[in-house]
């Protein structure tokens, strides 16, 4: 399969994209090597976070220069886009995301990553923000091009998906563009088409993102279930944050040769390594560490060793 891309955000606060490297999106269950049996799995999101930490994380996320908690004719949401429950009614779905029963902080550390990373993806802060900018995650729900209407640019020509030996086909759908999207910006054909399958076997709907990729946009719980699919599956030979977080990788004798260990910054190295690792600290990567340490303090925990990238090897666009 090909690039994940991801999304990066700009002082201005908008968001433009940055493809990463070759991966491969999983399948729909949560069990896998280096994972916990999903039949075994039973999440702590409920006993983790409380509406008042949702309000403390994301302040601004309801300003009116956030586009997230409105439709596309300018309206109101009711009861806003990125809101505590649909978060919950997702990570159903996912029962071994904050599974770790005889380890809070490891649980915390893992949410407190989970969280950075989407703020990142979708923040709305600059430098000088009201109230910092890390104040400002869970602001854009889409890619801004979408506001220009200027989004043609992430239609990979043909069927891609089958033409590199993959199941399930992702011709684009005359008249629809597949920029990022949702918390964790998916974006191109490419990934719309497999993860439709994955996301409807996972939440038991039929979903057609090829067909409808604004269903991403407008149905929190897909939005947020596109993350946590996102952070679960591993790709190829590429671990998935989950397993990176709650310490059940194992660096091969080929990752620790090029720095890549567990931490904070090799879910930066996961999700966009190709564009933000291996290099001095990136802009991006920092805001990325700056959000994580926030949350981290807001639970209550160390945010723990190994929180840059800067002397990783990122994995090829061949890796798995």
């Amino acid at each position: 399969m090909l690039s994940l891309g991801k999304f990066d955000s700009k002082d201005d606060g908008s968001v433009k994209n940055l493809p990463g490297g070759k991966v491969v999106v999983g399948g729909a269950g949560d069990s896998h090597p280096g994972s916990s049996d999903a039949t075994t799995c039973r999440g702590n999101l409920d006993n983790l976070l409380t509406t008042d930490d949702w309000e403390t994380l994301f302040p601004s996320r309801q300003n009116s220069a956030c586009t997230a908690h409105t439709f596309s004719n300018g309206s109101s949401i009711p009861g806003g886009f990125y809101e505590l429950q649909a978060l919950k009614t997702a990570a159903d779905k996912f029962p071994c995301f904050l599974d770790k029963a005889d380890g809070l902080t490891v649980n915390k550390r893992e949410l407190s990553a989970f969280l950075a990373q989407i703020s990142h993806e979708t923040t709305g802060g600059w430098a000088t923000a009201p109230g910092g900018p890390q104040a400002w995650g869970l602001c854009f729900k889409e890619e801004v091009c979408a506001n220009s209407g200027s989004c043609d640019a992430y239609c990979a020509a043909g069927d891609p998906c089958t033409a590199a030996g993959d199941a399930v086909p992702c011709p684009c759908a005359a008249g629809k563009t597949y920029h990022g999207r949702g918390p964790m910006q998916l974006s191109w054909n490419y990934n719309y088409g497999p993860f439709s399958v994955a996301l409807g076997e996972k939440l038991g709907i039929s979903l057609d993102l090829l067909a409808d990729p604004d269903k991403l946009i407008e149905d929190p719980v897909v939005a947020f279930a596109s993350a946590l699919h996102f952070w679960m599956e591993p790709r190829g030979s590429v671990p998935s944050c989950h397993s990176v977080m709650v310490g059940e990788w194992a660096p091969s004798s080929e990752d620790t040769a090029k720095g890549r260990v567990p931490g904070f910054g090799l879910t930066i190295n996961v999700i966009n390594g190709v564009q933000e690792c291996d290099a001095p600290t990136d802009h991006r990567v920092q805001d990325r560490v700056d959000f994580y340490k926030k949350f981290a303090g807001v639970f209550g925990v160390d945010p723990g060793a190994h929180l840059y990238c800067d002397t990783q090897k990122p994995w090829t666009a061949t890796a798995g």
